[in-house]
């Protein structure tokens, strides 16, 4: 598996792990939108989930931030990538909201 594919199967199952513990359900149809969007930017090679523990909700969701920095590194669509992490971002504080 190469090192893209990597980084694609670990962010798509800290963003699904994410989602299926989201307290709130608003929020885990948030997280669903950040996959979702990730889905579409290698529409042929959606790569599996994976299971992932979450401990540290705030640890994961940095880890998820440095994972899509990395796809924009390597080369995938720095845009659509920049929304993922708008999304992402709303997600996170609308979690976060009281």
């Amino acid at each position: 598996m190469s090192d893209l594919s990597v980084v694609l199967v670990r962010s798509r199952s800290l963003l699904a792990e994410l989602a299926d513990t989201a307290v709130d359900p608003q929020v885990a149809v948030d997280y669903d939108r950040v996959l979702l969007q990730l889905d579409t930017l290698v529409p042929n090679a959606v790569q599996p989930i994976r299971p992932v523990r979450i401990d540290d909700r705030a640890k994961s969701h940095r880890e998820l931030i440095g994972l899509l920095t990395r796809l924009a590194r390597a080369g995938l669509d720095a845009y659509e990538l920049g929304i993922c992490m708008a999304l992402l971002a709303s997600s996170w504080r609308r979690e976060q909201a009281p």
